[in-house]
């Protein structure tokens, strides 16, 4: 083996830490000089950018999804991040292993890693709230965080079990408290690591979130195993107490229910008053008193259209388990309805405890002269969080500035249904958002399209009737371009590309992974040195 880096196994570590935390510095800055990037390119004139090719395929190659088996879900930009960590890991990790002292090493390494993991886990996050690291980065970070915790301990253990058993010191060995709780430690992190597997993770979503406290079993187990444990993980410990103490205060306060809504295709809508979103694509933990008094879920909030009050709205698609029940609360002997029963859900006690919101998404969509929203199903309510936030932010400079001063910022939203009369899931809200943006003073131009990939003839026939207003309860807005077929996102993305040369576009994806595989391989094939697309991607479950 090759010698240790450093010879010093506590300074080794302490040096690790560091320096992970330095990785989480360069992120940040990465992100400012965007910013700062964006933030001048939107006060040059309109169609004025140019771009080296060099710089283009640098983009493109950042940009592209990696097409090996199991890992299509992820960018080279993720690829990156796990090379940096892995290199950062192996480089303090190198060791003799000649002697039993030199498998400490691994267990310094696993205590560092385990308080890099505390650091990550208050939900609202430093790294977010401070450096402006994109949640979805750091999400990629805790994962690479945990399995390096996992491995790095399971190492330390299985060095020091095989070196016991090659020297007949194993039952001595296990009657050494200190051993027992070390293996106890282990084995919390163990099973940490096996219920946060993919299938568990997304079919059993409460035993993966209980599951984790068993970390805390491990940082006890840590300390009193070891020395010198407390300068690793007190730091993200104490962080996570006061973000916990913070949630706990929060989730004694009611929120008030404006409006419960419930959709064909198992959708149901919830408006509520005492939650304030202040970036786009944000998140909020909710508990359903009627569907469970423990259990919290994640959802994607966004600010009611047109509102200055903090009013919120979240869908919640049934899909399963906590979903599925949340599609009961405004039902009659639990068949859905489709009509507006508020009043009587909040008669019959129920109630909705928020924690939120969190985190901050990668782009600041702001400073785009163009931007395009493709979403597909549920996956609508990122794209209607920024384009509130758009609006809203048009609207309030508009008082400010005079028309001529303001750029228009123009906005295409896609939106794919599997049924046209899903549409009414968020038909409100666009219809809101398509007045605020008519307004003179409001410099957005934002076009809708709607795609049905699900047309039976009945449904044919419907969506005539709704196209050209006829007797329905719901027509459709004469403004959507409707189509009863998949979007040709090649098309759609050189479209875009050819009616606004020389401007830079943001690009949001939310819905099937399959489609949002589509239109990222398209929008980062027609990127070019009259134009760049920024993509972010908004995933559920990964």
């Amino acid at each position: 083996m090759v010698d240790a880096i450093i010879s010093d196994q506590y300074t080794a570590t302490r040096a690790y830490f560091a320096s992970v935390i330095g990785l989480f510095l360069v992120e940040s800055a990465i992100r400012l000089s965007q910013h700062l990037y964006h933030w001048h390119n939107s006060k040059r004139q309109l169609g004025s950018v140019k771009h080296w090719k060099i710089t283009v395929l640098f983009h493109k190659l950042l940009s592209t999804r990696i097409t090996i088996p199991y890992l299509i879900d992820y960018h080279v930009t993720d690829i990156i991040r796990f090379l940096v960590f892995l290199g950062l890991n192996i480089l303090f990790g190198i060791n003799q292993n000649e002697y039993t002292t030199d498998y400490k090493l691994y267990g310094w390494l696993t205590i560092a890693n385990g308080g890099l993991a505390l650091l990550l886990a208050p939900r609202a996050n430093l790294f977010s709230l401070l450096l402006r690291i994109p949640s979805n980065v750091l999400l990629v970070y805790h994962r690479l965080i945990g399995m390096a915790t996992v491995a790095h301990a399971t190492a330390h253990f299985g060095f020091n079990i095989m070196h016991y058993i090659s020297t007949e010191q194993l039952e001595d060995s296990l009657a050494n408290a200190r051993i027992r709780i070390g293996i106890m430690a282990w084995l919390s992190l163990a099973i940490i690591f096996l219920t946060a597997l993919p299938i568990i993770r997304r079919k059993g979503f409460e035993i993966f979130y209980y599951s984790h406290f068993l970390f805390f079993v491990f940082m006890v187990g840590a300390l009193i195993h070891t020395t010198n444990g407390p300068e690793f993980l007190l730091p993200g410990f104490s962080l996570w107490v006061v973000d916990r103490i913070f949630r706990l205060y929060q989730s004694f306060q009611k929120a008030e229910i404006q409006e419960i809504r419930h959709y064909t295709g198992q959708v149901t809508k919830f408006t509520v008053k005492g939650v304030t979103v202040r970036h786009p694509g944000q998140v909020v933990w909710v508990r359903l008193s009627a569907v469970s008094l423990l259990n919290w879920h994640p959802f994607t909030v966004m600010r009611s259209p047109g509102s200055t009050s903090d009013l919120a709205t979240f869908a919640v698609r049934g899909l399963g388990g906590y979903t599925e029940k949340a599609q009961y609360l405004v039902t009659d002997k639990g068949h859905a309805t489709t009509s507006t029963e508020s009043a009587q859900a909040v008669e019959s006690g129920l109630t909705v405890r928020i924690n939120g919101p969190f985190g901050v998404g990668r782009l600041n969509w702001n400073s785009f002269p163009v931007v395009a929203l493709v979403a597909g199903g549920i996956g609508i309510t990122p794209a209607i969080s920024i384009l509130s936030h758009i609006t809203s932010s048009r609207a309030a400079l508009s008082e400010h500035a005079t028309g001529s001063t303001q750029q228009q910022v123009d906005i295409y939203l896609i939106w794919v249904v599997k049924r046209l009369d899903h549409t009414a899931w968020f038909k409100d809200e666009l219809e809101k958002l398509a007045e605020l943006t008519a307004q003179p003073n409001v410099k957005v131009n934002l076009k809708v399209s709607i795609f049905s990939t699900d047309r039976t003839k009945a449904e044919n026939l419907m969506s005539q009737e709704m196209t050209v207003g006829g007797h329905i309860s719901e027509p459709m807005p004469t403004s959507w371009v409707v189509r009863h077929e998949r979007p040709d996102f090649s098309e759609f993305f050189r479209d875009l590309r050819n009616l606004h040369s020389g401007c830079d576009i943001g690009v949001s994806l939310c819905g099937p992974k399959s489609l949002m595989r589509q239109a990222r391989k398209a929008a980062v094939h027609e990127n070019s040195t009259t134009g760049l697309f920024y993509v972010e991607d908004e995933v559920f479950e990964r």
